[in-house]
């Protein structure tokens, strides 16, 4: 199914150029690169079954590329579109550290069970290879400000404030990794992971989508839309401390937090509030007809 998604999009992408239109093929192409991950397990089963960790390194495989390639090139692709960035000296070294960095980054699940000096420098190559592309889109975000400036309601800067701070934390998380000693201990801390994929899922890549659709297509910003991002936001920020803070209790104290379960359950109703009154308002915002069409028989 995946394959006849690349090729029907890749087929209509055939005559464009420009720099979304890179960033959207090289999302395409992760993507297809992450199915070896999914199509290794049967393989790796019938040889070594699925306590090994060859199991392991072919989900984790799966995953960096789904989460780190294919959504976020998508979603940055989107972005690039939408503030209009050309093929510039400094996009294509955006480019180029970032898919460098994306390929190099994966030998950190990698080392997690199988531990090699080798693993341990390459991840720490594409953290910092990543770090400075993170630095360049941020200079080409504040070209395109400085050049257009735009009009901004206080949603929409918050939300622009949001995602660069999630940006932020992701390469501040993964430059963790490269602390000796701490990397062959994050893997042990699942509530460290789960947190990892949180930022990067909702903050990162729903925080774009967010920040592009308050720009691009909702010109009208009700209280109800404005309720409905602010309790998303919320109930991110509440979700991803509370996981953070159940690692840290593992990790000084070798014990959970008390109702920890029930805490994140009521932070985690503000997300789908959020979600949900995003949608009424836009819903509500949709212009009605202009004329309606009457089906009645005409009388002659």
């Amino acid at each position: 199914m995946q394959l006849f998604f690349v090729f029907w999009v890749w087929k209509d992408l055939k005559n464009k150029t420009g720099a979304s239109i890179l960033m959207l093929k090289s999302a395409l192409v992760f993507m297809l690169i992450s199915t070896i991950g999914v199509w290794s397990l049967g393989p790796i089963i019938a040889i070594y079954g699925n306590d090994t960790p060859y199991y392991d390194i072919a989900i984790q495989f799966f995953l960096h590329f789904q989460f780190n390639g294919w959504f976020l090139f998508g979603v940055l692709a989107l972005l690039i579109k939408e503030l209009n960035i050309k093929k510039s000296t400094l996009f294509k070294s955006f480019y180029l550290l970032l898919t460098f960095a994306t390929i190099a980054t994966i030998a950190l699940p990698i080392y997690w069970y199988q531990p090699s000096i080798v693993l341990f420098y390459l991840n720490g190559l594409g953290v910092f290879l990543q770090l400075i592309a993170v630095l360049i889109l941020f200079r080409l975000i504040y070209l395109h400000i400085k050049k257009s400036k735009p009009t901004w309601s206080s949603l929409s800067i918050f939300t622009y404030a949001f995602v660069l701070s999630c940006i932020g934390f992701k390469v501040l998380t993964q430059g963790l990794s490269l602390i000796p000693g701490l990397a062959e201990e994050l893997y042990q801390y699942h509530s460290l992971i789960i947190g990892f994929i949180h930022l990067v899922m909702l903050g990162v890549i729903t925080g774009l989508l967010f920040y592009m659709l308050l720009n691009s297509f909702l010109y009208h910003k009700s209280v109800v839309l404005k309720l409905g991002f602010y309790s998303f936001y919320f109930g991110f920020v509440t979700t991803e401390l509370l996981i953070l803070f159940q690692a840290i209790n593992y990790y000084f104290w070798e014990s959970g937090i008390e109702n920890y379960n029930t805490f994140l359950f009521v932070a985690s109703i503000f997300l789908s509030l959020g979600i949900f009154l995003i949608a009424l308002s836009i819903i509500f915002a949709i212009p009605k007809p202009q004329y309606e069409l009457d089906f009645s028989l005409s009388k002659k």
